[in-house]
């Protein structure tokens, strides 16, 4: 997106800017994302997952045709702490190689990817404070026969 990322509505409305009047279509209450999480979701997965769900639910940021986006953050952020504490485990940012000399700790770069990962998916969902902002709400549905069978 070019530019700067837009200054959040709480900020403009806490400095008192008559910017913050003109943003209607952000996210308020709401959601219908699954409670629970979906099945495959590993355990840190799915700590992650019930962590988020009540924001974005009430927030109305996301809604139950987003499941899978949140359930691949969520994998993303459970590879990543796993990558994390492997660093710890095996000697930080350098160990030994097979070679004999110290060379940058393979798991590094499963940290900066996920990182990246994390970054744009939760860009995605709204989890910034700049990303809030470009968030449109969910206009809820008026339920015909057709979308009563999807609401199941």
């Amino acid at each position: 997106m070019p530019g700067p990322p837009p200054t959040p509505t709480g900020i403009l409305k806490a400095a008192g800017s008559w910017r913050a009047d003109g943003r209607l279509d952000e996210p308020e209450a709401g959601g219908n994302l699954p409670l629970d999480p979906p099945e495959y979701l590993n355990t840190e997965a799915a700590r992650k997952w019930r962590q988020l769900e009540p924001y974005l639910s009430n927030l109305l940021i996301a809604g139950r045709i987003d499941t899978d986006v949140l359930a691949q953050y969520c994998v993303v952020y459970a590879r990543w702490r796993e990558a994390e504490m492997k660093v710890e485990e095996t000697g930080g940012l350098v160990v030994g190689m097979p070679n004999g000399y110290p060379g940058p700790n393979p798991y590094l770069s499963i940290v900066d990817k996920t990182l990246d990962q994390l970054h744009k998916i939760g860009q995605q969902l709204g989890l910034t404070p700049a990303s809030r902002t470009r968030v449109k709400k969910i206009e809820q549905p008026k339920q015909g026969p057709r979308l009563a069978k999807l609401a199941v």
